[in-house]
């Protein structure tokens, strides 16, 4: 198992990326996690999957980044993880 976590910024959270060897058992919470599902590292180092979004959500216009990957659509926070994660492991 690989765990990397690093500091974002002063007064926020730690982005934290664990990669498990294969075989490893997850037990997601049934309320939080609907699904998982893996994606390569490949697929979100690829500039080209990156999509920027916006909605309307409370009557302001809201920008984020997402993927879509074999009919999963991952947006918001978890997309910007990722994003930042890979990032971090492309900068030399």
């Amino acid at each position: 198992m690989l765990v990397h976590s690093k500091r974002l910024a002063a007064g926020s959270a730690s982005l934290i990326a664990i990669v498990f060897a294969v075989g490893f058992a997850l037990s997601p919470h049934a309320v939080e996690v609907a699904e998982i599902f893996e994606v390569p590292l490949s697929f979100l180092l690829d500039p080209a999957n990156k999509q920027r979004q916006s909605r309307e959500f409370q009557g302001r216009r809201r920008s984020f980044y997402a993927f879509t990957y074999e009919g999963h659509y991952i947006w918001g926070a978890t997309a910007a993880m990722l994003l930042n994660f890979a990032e971090r492991i492309s900068a030399p």
